[in-house]
């Protein structure tokens, strides 16, 4: 019984095994150096933005030499919200920010593994997860440069390649839905490295769109997906880049 459990679970098992693993780092007290040092200072100023009832928060309160600073205008902070969430059910502010890193790692190596299961099945998929858990920029985004909200982008990349796979494959509006949301949430977890993924997704698209059964089907589809996950991140990357 134990050894079919793991069997049939090997996949999720050694998803969690990596992410502990890369995460090792963050479970000692205090915090490491970094080059961008207020990654908590950031997590506070957002809690204390939406506890002022800024929705969504837009200017940081006690940046600015304490004239407040329109940070969140600019700066992608979806990373900032995964941290909120444990600090508003009970973590302090450092502690919220380690789980929040720990989700980011556990997620993107999740999500690679679903889309090199689908290409290459579930072997593939557990060295595809490996190797993008511990490749070395991972590890400089986070220990060294601290560019937290970076390393998020990362997390979602996999997935918008996955949900627009599993849309040529079945034609299901759901993965539709999967490729809008993943899209929304790679923009405003990085908007930059959203603007250069594009290109690649793009030829990705086009790729699919010679191998899929139904073209007409899949272009309508994958594009009201690109084009809701635009309109629903809008809120963020049109004032980013037009002030």
């Amino acid at each position: 019984m134990a050894i079919e459990f793991l069997k049939k679970n090997m996949g999720v098992i050694c998803i969690v095994f990596f992410a502990i693993l890369a995460s090792l780092p963050l479970f000692h007290s205090g915090f490491f150096p970094m080059h961008d040092d207020e990654q908590i200072a950031r997590l506070f100023d957002l809690n204390q933005a939406l506890v002022e009832g800024q929705f969504p928060p837009r200017i940081s309160p006690n940046l600015g030499f304490g004239y407040g600073y329109n940070v969140f205008n600019f700066y992608p902070s979806f990373a900032y919200y995964v941290g909120e969430i444990f600090h508003l059910a009970g973590a302090g502010y450092l502690l919220s920010t380690k789980i929040m890193l720990f989700v980011a790692f556990l997620l993107s190596a999740y999500f690679m593994y679903l889309l090199a299961k689908e290409l290459f099945r579930k072997m593939g998929g557990i060295i595809a997860a490996s190797a993008y858990t511990f490749m070395p920029y991972h590890a400089v985004d986070i220990y060294a440069r601290g560019a937290f909200a970076e390393f998020f982008a990362f997390v979602f990349i996999p997935l918008v390649f996955w949900s627009s796979l599993k849309l040529a494959n079945t034609l299901k509006p759901i993965y539709a839905a999967i490729l809008a949301i993943s899209v929304c949430l790679l923009i405003l977890s990085h908007n930059l490295i959203a603007l250069m993924s594009a290109p690649f997704i793009l030829v990705w698209l086009i790729y699919l769109s010679f191998i899929v059964g139904d073209r007409k089907k899949f272009f309508v589809w994958s594009f009201l997906g690109l084009v809701l996950g635009l309109g629903l991140s809008a809120y963020f990357w049109l004032p980013s880049y037009l002030e």
